[in-house]
């Protein structure tokens, strides 16, 4: 049976769209799959290494229930609970049609899960086994999982109509030394609604004021009954982080003189809010400061009540731009750590610091310990969400375009002098990927995407096993890519939707990353090349960088692969030529002949016409036609032969779903060949044959989303190599947003 080598998916664009289980299994939505990247163990490099099919729309938030139950919600207001049946085998387990529109938020508590959407309304689910142990659910409409759904069962328990807001961040909790849950909503409307749960329904309970625009994020810190206090941070658009303190109230006996008129009355701190929120004559904007205390009451049991006050505690300022997520580390640690990213750029871990007002009294003020990601906010986008991961010891965060990034934490302890460095993480092109292309020695694999990219793939070795990663990100344009072809192993020509053809040749820093990687070896001299490449202001061609150039290398440590943040700063490769002539913008891009310096451009509707022979580049402009010689949607393939001049039909391949791309594999074996189709719905066919005959052609095996595709694979191509006798590697790009590399045994006796 075929398996998957290597997935490049990236997250999808919004903040609740990943978590991580206490075995350091981080669950991610990309696309409409649920990626899984195991980040266990330290010592091993690894990336996504499966992907769970079914949703019909992209996925928009991810959350475990448990280590083995994973729930998953979609842009189709679809909820959905995965289980995990073995190690490595993940099968749906139920699946609901909760809401009428996107789910925007989701959060758990034990076997509660509440679902927040744009449809304007908050749900709450209980899920369970089912009593009937034989059950199966149907699927969803226009579902195309091919996964029975095992009995368990999401019960609707109550809905929340929020009145035209929509809720973008939920989070849940218990209330100090009780087993009554709390919920925080915030969205829209710029306020944090606090809900208790009485019996089996949320009871609205209190509203927090004092936040400027839409919530973004919220995060109880602890849900430990034990606990004597809990804390709510909820974090806005408007780049503030306010934090709320929720205590039982614990009546205090009566001082006797003491008069009631020394309390501080609720309507006086109401005026003194107002009053900050006023502005002088030279003043510019305003910040409200909440110092109004709510009382909640809640049932604690049949027949009592405890109330409980919710103050206004602290208001972090540090981010330049709204504020995305917030996540609280485990409480393992004794010291507080608040994770809050933004889309300035950063990721800022805050904790309380004690200061001394007297001799008798200390107090706490909230301070940035660490700051990650990028000074100024350059980043388009910045940051859309993070995590805690690893207990506490690492941190994640994915950004805009959907690349993510990892700081890990070496200095172990109490919080205040902690040594933070990044690793690796996952990456994949934001977007449909359009185009892929094997180095002529099929050491690393090129690929194009409507995200506006090139990236570069290669096999990684460390000292325990070899990980395929992105390597390299030659261009980053500024128009739709849709294919890339290398020229040689060093130099490639791409096409975007534009005239032109541009040509890249491989800077020195490539090189020296790639033999220290063991991706590849050269025999070219690097000091003939220019050391990177940086595009200037205003411009879309990478120009080679001499001034300058030695700090741009010191920049990366070439012994280990480049980071997200690298990777589209210093790994461009120098633009060296460009080839002009198209009157249509370029619609496909192969090499032609094989292994020699040529290639083939084809465009709309033009006819081919020969181009400047120095350059060493043949263009031709062909009628753009189907991807198999068929004009249309064919659910065929047609294999021919010439017989004189003339080409007949040998063999019709019928095929369930219309095919959209195909690709011959290199003789193995026996003088064995196989053929690859790729169908629209993003399955392959696997074709063998042997040269004695030329019509039997016979069906090996199709490789179905469980390991492949989605979507439309719009290119695929076997891996060139010397020795084919025992597995065969296949590229596939999709619709989907994925790159993967697949592995097939030849079965070769």
């Amino acid at each position: 049976m075929s398996s998957l080598a290597y997935v490049a998916a990236s997250a999808n664009r919004y903040s609740h769209i990943a978590d991580v289980s206490s075995d350091s299994l981080v669950a991610y939505g990309s696309s409409r799959f649920v990626a899984l990247w195991d980040t266990a163990d330290i010592d091993r490099d690894t990336g996504v290494h499966q992907t769970l099919a079914g949703h019909i729309g992209n996925v928009t938030s991810v959350k475990f229930l448990k280590n083995d139950v994973l729930l998953s919600t979609d842009d189709q207001g679809n909820l959905r609970s995965w289980r995990r049946q073995s190690a490595d085998q993940w099968s749906r387990s139920a699946e609901v049609h909760a809401h009428k529109s996107t789910i925007t938020a989701l959060c758990v508590q034990e076997n509660s899960v509440i679902t927040g959407s744009s449809d304007s309304s908050v749900k709450v689910w209980n899920f369970a086994r089912s009593n009937d142990e034989g059950q199966r659910f149907l699927h969803p409409p226009n579902c195309t999982s091919e996964q029975p759904l095992i009995a368990d069962v999401f019960e609707e328990v109550q809905t929340i109509d929020l009145k035209g807001r929509y809720p973008l961040a939920l989070s849940i909790g218990y209330l100090p030394g009780t087993q009554v849950s709390i919920l925080a909503v915030g969205g829209t409307d710029s306020k944090v609604q606090l809900w208790i749960r009485s019996e089996d329904k949320f009871i609205r309970s209190a509203t927090l004021d004092g936040h400027e625009d839409w919530i973004r994020g919220l995060a109880f810190n602890s849900s430990n009954p034990s606990n004597p206090s809990l804390v709510l941070a909820s974090g806005s658009q408007d780049s503030t982080i306010r934090l709320w303190n929720i205590e039982a109230v614990v009546k205090a006996p009566q001082v006797e003189g003491q008069n009631a008129s020394d309390e501080v009355n609720d309507d006086l701190l109401d005026k003194f809010e107002a009053s900050l929120g006023e502005l002088g004559d030279n003043e510019e904007g305003g910040r409200q400061i909440s110092m109004k205390r709510h009382v909640l009451t809640a049932k604690t049991g049949p027949e009592d009540s405890q109330q409980f006050t919710v103050t206004f505690d602290a208001l972090l300022i540090g981010h330049e731009a709204g504020v995305t997520s917030l996540s609280w580390r485990q409480d393992s640690f004794k010291l507080a750590t608040l994770l809050s990213t933004s889309t300035d750029s950063s990721v800022i871990l805050w904790s309380p610091s004690e200061i001394v007002i007297s001799a008798k009294d200390t107090t706490s003020l909230w301070i940035n310990r660490q700051r990650f990601g990028d000074v100024g906010g350059q980043r388009l986008g910045g940051f859309v969400g993070g995590l805690w991961s690893r207990n506490g010891n690492e941190v994640l965060g994915w950004g805009w375009a959907g690349g993510c990034r990892r700081w890990r934490c070496t200095t172990a302890a109490n919080g205040t002098d902690e040594s933070w460095h990044e690793v690796g993480a996952v990456t994949g092109h934001r977007g449909p990927v359009k185009g892929l292309n094997w180095s002529p020695d099929g050491a690393y694999l090129i690929s194009t995407g409507l995200d506006q990219t090139t990236r570069i793939h290669g096999p990684v070795h460390n000292e325990k096993s070899v990980e395929w990663h992105e390597i390299a990100r030659p261009q980053v344009h500024g128009y739709d890519l849709i294919n890339a072809s290398f020229i040689d192993p060093l130099k490639f020509a791409s096409i975007a939707d534009e005239k032109v053809v541009r040509v890249f040749e491989a800077p020195r820093g490539f090189l020296e990353t790639a033999e220290k990687l063991k991706v590849s070896t050269f025999d070219d001299k690097f000091t003939e090349r220019p050391a990177a490449a940086n595009v200037p202001p205003l411009g879309l061609s990478n120009k080679a960088s001499s001034e300058g150039a030695q700090s741009m290398l010191a920049e990366v440590d070439s012994s280990r692969r480049p980071f997200e943040g690298e990777l589209a700063a210093i790994t461009l490769w120098p633009e060296v030529e460009k080839i002009f002539g198209h009157g249509y913008e370029a619609s496909r891009i192969f090499p032609l002949p094989p292994n020699a310096s040529l290639i083939r451009v084809m465009s709309l509707l033009q006819q081919t016409r020969p181009m400047d022979e120095s350059s060493g580049i043949a263009v031709g402009r062909l009628r753009e036609m189907h991807s198999l010689p068929h004009p249309g949607i064919k659910l065929q393939v047609k294999i021919w032969h010439k017989e004189g001049d003339k080409w007949t039909a040998a063999l019709t391949i019928k095929t369930e779903h219309p095919a959209t791309s195909l690709v011959f594999s290199p003789a193995y074996g026996n003088k064995k060949r196989r053929l690859a189709i790729g169908l629209e719905n993003g399955h392959v066919l696997i074709y063998n044959n042997d040269y004695s005959s030329l019509a039997d052609w016979k069906l090996e095996e199709e490789i179905t989303s469980t390991i492949a595709h989605v979507d439309h694979i719009h290119r695929m191509e076997w891996r060139p190599t010397t020795d084919s006798s025992k597995v065969q590697q296949l590229a596939t790009c999709s619709e989907d947003g994925t790159l993967r590399i697949l592995t097939i045994p030849t079965n070769v006796d």
